[in-house]
C-alpha cells in the first residue's frame, strides 16, 4: 500500500503469531510492519529490557528506522496495546503525531488471576503445545525459557503505570474466547 504503516507490537508471548489471522483475512491499503522482541533469541532467559518504558523506547527507535516522522499507527493485542500505550505516550511527550491507536484485548493493571507464576506458566505452556509448530520454525523450542522469558514480561507489566495521554484511542475486545487464551480454573 501506500499510506503511512501500521506497526503491530507483539503480545506478552513476545511473537507475532498473534496476527496471522487479522492479516490472512484483511484488506490493507499500507504497510504493515510487526515487531518481535528481541528476547526471544537471547540465550539463557536474558530480557532485553528492565521496564515497559525501556521496551517502548527501543521499538520507536526501530519504528523510526521505516518512518522517521509521523502521523503513526500503532496497534498491539494483550501486553502489545500496552506497550503501544507507551509508545504512544513517548510520542505525544516529543509533540509528534499519532493518528491510530488500537488495543486488542489490552488491560493495565494485568489481570489478578494471572498474577500468579505456576497459573501464568501453565496457561502458556498449553499455548506451546497448540503452537508448537509455529515456534519451531522460529527455532524457539525451549517452552520453559519462552513461559520464564513471559513471566518476566508480565513482571514488567505489573510495574508499569500508564500515564494520560491526549489522543483517541479505539480498543477491540473479543466477543468470544477461544480455548487456547482461556485460563486454567483455580
Amino acid at each position: 500500500g501506500h499510506k503511512p504503516p501500521l506497526f503491530l507490537i507483539h503480545p506478552v508471548g513476545g511473537t507475532l503469531f498473534w496476527y496471522l489471522s487479522l492479516i490472512k483475512h484483511g484488506t490493507f491499503d499500507r504497510p504493515i510492519y510487526g515487531i518481535q522482541d528481541p528476547g526471544l533469541f537471547k540465550t539463557k532467559n536474558e530480557i532485553p529490557f528492565k521496564t515497559i518504558e525501556e521496551m517502548a523506547s527501543a521499538y520507536l527507535n526501530l519504528i523510526r528506522t521505516v518512518q522517521p516522522e509521523g502521523p503513526y499507527l500503532l496497534a498491539g493485542a494483550s501486553a502489545g496495546g500496552v506497550i503501544s500505550f507507551e509508545i504512544a505516550h513517548q510520542l505525544l511527550s516529543n509533540a509528534e503525531t499519532v493518528a491510530f491507536l488500537g488495543l486488542f484485548d489490552s488491560w493495565v493493571p494485568h489481570p489478578e488471576k494471572m498474577r500468579r507464576q505456576e497459573l501464568f506458566e501453565a496457561v502458556m505452556r498449553r499455548q506451546y503445545h497448540q503452537m508448537q509448530d509455529n515456534f519451531a520454525a522460529l527455532g524457539l523450542d525451549s517452552q520453559e525459557s519462552l513461559a520464564k522469558l513471559q513471566w518476566q514480561r508480565v513482571q514488567m507489566l505489573d510495574r508499569y503505570e500508564a500515564k494520560k495521554i491526549n489522543t483517541q484511542l479505539t480498543l477491540f475486545k473479543a466477543l468470544d474466547v477461544i480455548s487456547i487464551y482461556q485460563p486454567y480454573e483455580d
